[in-house]
């Protein structure tokens, strides 16, 4: 199972690897041409004062005027002023200038060169990780901190050519400076590098937070024995934790889980009251199967792995994006992070497969695949509900999400079958890649046409799964209230901005909000 990745790859080409390529290239390109053309407008004015006072000098001989004159025009004055001897005849601006103008090239040489090397690595370390779990942990965590290191190195660098230059192109090309320009870039560098540095160094916290009650050894005994069962049919080690909550989904993660306050140790099992009640029990079986199916072989052991430092990289990724100044190495770090996950995802959905097939297996394709649908079908209601519920404009009392899906769930069970997209759909979950519900189902030979999956979806769910917590209905009762109020309050803290306040009520909401400030 993959971590959360939700992040920036679906900027699109252009963003994703033409403004990375010319975020590397384009600045260190324009540098190194520019304090070449640089070089050498000093090296032809100073050419052309050195022969006219070679000339010009009457205590030469014919012989030696003309050695003289070919020595510098052969020998440009960059090079001569390299030399030890040589330099020290020449002003102390010259020679800062030459300086400049040679390691503002070389730096240039050397930026181009590392970030041509950095797309070859990177590209050649994702091929390479396609097919291998144990080389995408270790691209990840070798490369990352490299490339961490280096997008900092190079945007000191860059940051030292846009500094120059913005002296430079003035000075040469308009016979002016412009303070002003040259002090805004000189902050503007030093703010990005020091954002960089201090991301480079902070901690992020990668607990995730879930929401429900930890199962009861007594109240759920059925309950875990069923998932014990269940575990030694696919040669899975049982859950540490079981929490039982009222979210769309199931899911598994061996990452820090935070549950009230809580840190829960190793593998915890989020099971769904609100979702079990709709499924049959071999429906339930057949989900919850393909989730456990996740600790058998290696996926939970590189997913140990690999996922927080996937979570690590994206949340270091928000912080470059939201730091503005920083948006150039967001851009070229991302460019990293995206081509990972073309790897991730071919690796994760060959994970899926496997996870869909063994389900299947041990309990029926058939059953697999109502469990799917009505999975699908719930999350797909229940975001429409609260999404209606939340346009609603005006002060919700009472809000009846848990009702309304209730009371709404199999009519729109049949029409969900009925859609003409049905097939593109995907399941929610939090980690991991599911492919479309068309090729899930087609791998196990079951049509994905509206007849079979109405058919499919015309008896309504027994909740067997449901039924084995004791106080089911007390502990879904309880979470719904908790997260209808917090509902009922985002939703009215909305309306202060949606209304233009017109009677005394909505004058009302938006005070509340927004306290009237008086001046004296």
């Amino acid at each position: 199972m993959a971590e959360v990745r939700k992040g920036y790859f679906h900027l699109g080409f252009f963003q994703t690897f033409v403004i990375p390529a010319l975020l590397v290239f384009l600045l260190p390109t324009l540098s190194f041409l520019f304090f070449r053309h640089a070089r050498n407008t000093f090296d032809n004015k100073v050419r052309t004062a050195f022969l006219a006072q070679v000339q010009a000098d009457q205590t030469l001989t014919q012989e030696e005027r003309q050695q003289a004159l070919q020595f510098y025009r052969e020998i440009p004055f960059s090079r001569l002023v390299g030399e030890k001897e040589f330099a020290e005849m020449v002003t102390p601006e010259a020679r800062f200038h030459y300086f400049t103008f040679r390691w503002m090239m070389i730096l240039s040489f050397l930026s181009i060169l590392f970030g041509i090397l950095y797309f070859m690595a990177a590209g050649l370390s994702v091929v390479l990780s396609y097919n291998s779990q144990r080389i995408q942990h270790l691209v990840l965590a070798i490369g990352w901190p490299i490339l961490k290191l280096y997008s900092a190195l190079q945007l000191v660098v860059q940051g030292l050519m846009l500094f120059a230059l913005s002296y430079w192109v003035t000075a040469l090309w308009f016979n002016i400076f412009i303070p002003k320009l040259i002090f805004v870039v000189g902050l503007l560098v030093v703010i990005a590098v020091g954002v960089v540095l201090l991301l480079m160094f902070k901690r992020i916290n990668i607990d995730q937070s879930v929401e429900g009650v930890l199962a009861d050894p007594q109240d759920a005994a059925p309950l875990l024995g069923e998932i014990n069962a269940l575990c030694e049919q696919v040669g899975a080690t049982p859950p540490d934790n079981v929490v039982l909550g009222i979210d769309d989904k199931f899911y598994l993660t061996e990452n820090p889980t935070v549950l009230a306050d809580k840190k829960l140790k190793g593998r915890t099992l989020c099971l769904s009251l609100a979702m079990l009640k709709y499924l049959d029990r071999a429906e339930a079986s057949a989900l919850l199967t393909h989730e456990l199916a996740h600790f058998s072989g290696k996926d939970t052991f590189y997913s140990r792995r690999i996922a927080p430092r996937l979570l690590r990289i994206d949340r270091y990724l928000q912080a470059l994006y939201d730091g503005a100044v920083t948006l150039p190495v967001f851009y070229f770090m991302n460019s990293f992070r995206t081509m990972c996950e073309y790897s991730l995802g071919r690796i994760g959905r060959k994970r899926e497969q496997r996870a869909d097939r063994i389900a299947a297996e041990n309990s029926s394709p058939i059953n697999f695949a109502q469990g799917l649908l009505r999975s699908i079908a719930y999350a797909e209601l229940r975001a429409r509900v609260q999404e209606e519920i939340f346009k609603t404009e005006e002060v919700l009392k009472h809000v009846d999400i848990s009702e309304q899906i209730d009371s709404r769930f199999q009519e729109y069970l049949l029409s969900f079958g009925s859609r003409p997209d049905v097939g593109g759909l995907e399941n929610r979950h939090p980690y991991d890649i599911h492919l479309p519900l068309d090729r899930r189902l087609e791998a196990l030979g079951i049509p994905c046409n509206e007849q079979y999956i109405l058919e499919l979806l015309k008896t309504p769910g027994d909740g067997g799964w449901y039924d084995l917590v004791d106080g089911a209905f007390e502990i879904e009762r309880e979470q719904w209230d908790l997260l209808e109020e917090k509902f009922r309050e985002r939703h009215e803290q909305s309306l202060a901005y949606r209304f233009i306040p017109e009677t005394d009520d909505e004058r009302e909401i938006v005070v509340k909000a927004f306290p009237e400030v008086k001046f004296e």
